[in-house]
């Protein structure tokens, strides 16, 4: 996967985390959307550590 590929996967995970997030603090996000925030959660950390990006929480 070449490096551009991979910025724009993150961009796009990035993207839904943010739309989950604010599900969240409406109090609309279903059990399935938390289960798929957690999948891309760690989808994201395997993008960073190919990017060479450290990790955050």
């Amino acid at each position: 996967m070449k490096g551009e590929q991979i910025q724009a996967e993150m961009i796009q995970l990035l993207k839904q985390q943010t739309e989950a997030v604010e599900k969240e603090v409406f109090g609309d996000l279903t059990d399935a959307e938390e289960q798929e925030y957690g999948e891309r959660k760690e989808r994201i950390s395997e993008l960073q550590t190919k990017l060479h990006i450290k990790p955050t929480v």
